[in-house]
């Protein structure tokens, strides 16, 4: 089974390398920057509780060449939402007829643009519940925790069982959209990790960042309720009670809302990183799509605008404002 890697960043790179690793057949197609680091380091993947894995350069494949993607048996992308038309572009005509592509992508409806630009291609849905950042050399780590999920979609079982092997299970789902509107909905997190520069533990172990948080999903699942969409629960807390666990007093929250806070110390978003590497940021897709989704449904969704005008001011200036969570409670 030859399993190509569509987007080497920091998702790409660490589900690609744990592949790798335990002897999947393994191509990355990414920029020559990557290839080089990675063809002359390999790749270092930690875990803040788990052992870290090491993968040697002669153990994957890296094209900077889309070509690559005519030997796929299965296409994992993990572009960022606002390249996957274009991904899609490159994937079209290249493919076998019996390949399958699977989104470990941020946001929800993907899945939709690449079925629709991919017609003849099986596309499988999924969710990425962890957290990786890129630290430089070839190190890739994975700062929080979660078990990975997919689109029952008879998947190959020799897929499923490098994943496994790779110490990343998979929990099959028949509604996989319902799971990436719960994502969603702690995913509105990303932009306040931007406007605060401070590590996600250090971020969220504060009531006012919380506070604004709650906010952001509570005007989220309002405009779900009107368009009858039922978020299925990803982390610790089931969606409906997040807004109130993330107003409780501090101390109560880390008591009752323990798991939120089971992290890296040092954990970040992968919108920070973005905002670190100048990048251009997923807002559109996350906090943006809830705007989207409240114009459709016909609700105000004035804070999560708020956030979406706040961020884009940040990556135009190249930098965090770090509001603090009194700062930023106020300006909501």
């Amino acid at each position: 089974m030859q399993i190509v890697i569509l987007g080497a960043g920091s998702i790409g790179c660490y589900v690609g390398g744990r592949l790798a690793a335990v002897g999947a057949k393994v191509t990355f197609i990414g920029r020559p920057r990557m290839q080089a680091v990675l063809q002359d380091r390999g790749l270092h993947l930690t875990h803040f509780n788990q052992s870290q894995v090491r993968v040697g350069a002669e153990q994957f494949t890296f094209s900077t060449d889309t070509g690559a993607l005519a030997t796929a048996d299965v296409v994992i992308l993990t572009v960022k939402s606002q390249d996957t038309a274009a991904a899609a572009k490159q994937m079209k005509d290249k493919l076998k007829s019996r390949a399958t592509v699977i989104s470990l992508q941020n946001g929800v409806g993907n899945v939709a643009r690449l079925q629709s630009a991919l017609s003849n291609i099986k596309v499988v849905g999924g969710m990425v519940p962890f957290n990786v950042t890129n630290q430089g050399q070839g190190r890739f780590h994975c700062g929080t925790e979660g078990v990975l999920s997919m689109q029952s979609a008879n998947l190959h079982s020799n897929l499923l069982t490098y994943f496994n092997k790779a110490g990343l299970p998979v929990k099959q789902c028949k509604d996989i959209e319902a799971v990436q509107w719960g994502k969603l909905l702690m995913n509105l997190n990303n932009a306040l990790n931007v406007l605060s520069d401070q590590p996600l533990q250090q971020q969220l172990s504060d009531r006012n960042y919380r506070r604004v948080l709650a906010q952001c999903i509570a005007e989220a699942l309002r405009c779900m309720d009107r368009a009858k969409i039922k978020p299925v629960r990803v982390g610790k807390v089931m969606p409906r009670l997040l807004p109130f666990a993330l107003r409780l007093p501090d101390r109560v929250f880390q008591v009752l809302a323990k798991g939120m806070l089971k992290m890296d110390p040092q954990a970040r978003s992968s919108m920070w990183e973005d905002l670190q590497a100048k990048r251009a940021p997923e807002i559109d897709y996350l906090n943006g799509a809830i705007v989207r989704l409240g114009k459709k449904t016909d609700m105000a969704t004035p804070v999560n605008q708020k956030i979406v005008v706040l961020v884009g001011e940040a990556f135009r200036a190249g930098a965090s404002p770090a509001y603090t969570g009194d700062q930023l409670l106020r300006i909501i």
